[in-house]
């Protein structure tokens, strides 16, 4: 059952993680909110939405209105300790809570159907087979598990969308891995897996780390399967193009929290998202070949 303090300024003094810019999180929250009718802007102060962890999650419609959510610290009590999990931005727009305890998240219209149509296009001809992470090393490793494919992306290529993953995640972007545009085709899936581990692990350029966050978005809609499927809450989530969900693998004391298990179901069409993981301290620069510095653009096209 979760404990939750006062305020956000609380929340801030007990998380030892770095965020973003203030300047960049404030400007991108004011522009993306000054974008909303009033009326919905005033729904976002609105209490979280009720549990809902046995309800398929069908966000096909554009004019959901956001739902807030408490900035209080998310925290989970176990037989022996009070575990704390990092928090996003509770009023960013089109945040709304699907579930609770754990809290898993969706963000309707994270992203725009330009932007999306246009990562789609970068990848096309720039895929290589997905990998799967050892949990006990931290080291990836191609698996029959999962059968994707990928691209990696600098942030320099997408800045528009760096800036909206700050605002949201309240992490500096040196916390960020490398973005993934990822494809499923027809029948291709992602067993279920997580994507944290218990204990601080190195890997994807981080050192003596965890993963705090994730972030995914689709970039396409798909009506036939192609479900991420929360087995241990029985949450299904329906690809919504420009949705991104959002769920806390770790906590801030680098423990794996079990019941974010997830798996991508295989889809009658081809799928495509946008992956980012995020970590507890900021990536480590000597490790060459996982830099930004080292990630080739993918095309000219500058998001």
């Amino acid at each position: 059952m979760h404990t939750r303090s006062a305020s956000v300024a609380a929340m801030a003094s007990t998380t030892p993680v770095q965020r973003g810019s203030p300047a960049v999180e404030s400007s991108l929250l004011r522009q993306l909110t000054s974008q909303q009718p009033a009326r919905k802007r005033s729904r976002q102060h609105a209490a979280a939405t009720a549990h809902r962890s046995r309800q398929r999650v069908d966000c096909s419609s554009a004019s959901r209105p956001a739902r807030s959510l408490s900035s209080r610290p998310k925290t989970h009590t176990n037989a022996t300790a009070t575990l704390l999990f990092h928090q996003i931005a509770p009023m960013y727009p089109g945040l709304q809570a699907i579930h609770h305890d754990p809290d898993i998240f969706i963000v309707h219209g994270f992203l725009d159907d330009d932007e999306c149509d246009r990562l789609i296009r970068k990848a096309h001809g720039q895929l290589v087979p997905s990998a799967q992470t050892n949990y006990r090393t931290g080291k990836p490793f191609v698996s029959a598990l999962r059968t994707s494919e990928h691209c990696t992306m600098p942030q320099r290529e997408a800045p528009t969308i760096v800036d909206k993953l700050e605002a949201i995640s309240r992490l500096s972007r040196s916390h960020f891995e490398r973005l993934k545009i990822v494809r499923y085709l027809p029948g291709q899936v992602f067993r279920p897996h997580w994507d944290g581990y218990n204990g601080n692990k190195s890997g994807s350029g981080f050192t003596d780390s965890n993963r705090l966050l994730t972030l995914f978005c689709y970039l396409n809609s798909v009506d036939e399967g192609g479900e991420t499927h929360f087995p241990r809450l029985k949450l299904r989530v329906k690809p919504v193009k420009g949705m991104a969900v959002v769920h806390m693998p770790a906590t801030t004391d680098s423990m794996l929290d079990e019941r974010c298990e997830h798996e991508s179901c295989a889809a009658g069409v081809t799928k495509w998202i946008l992956n980012c993981q995020m970590w507890a301290d900021p990536k480590d620069e000597a490790v060459a070949g996982m830099r930004e510095i080292d990630t080739r653009e993918l095309s000219d096209d500058i998001i």
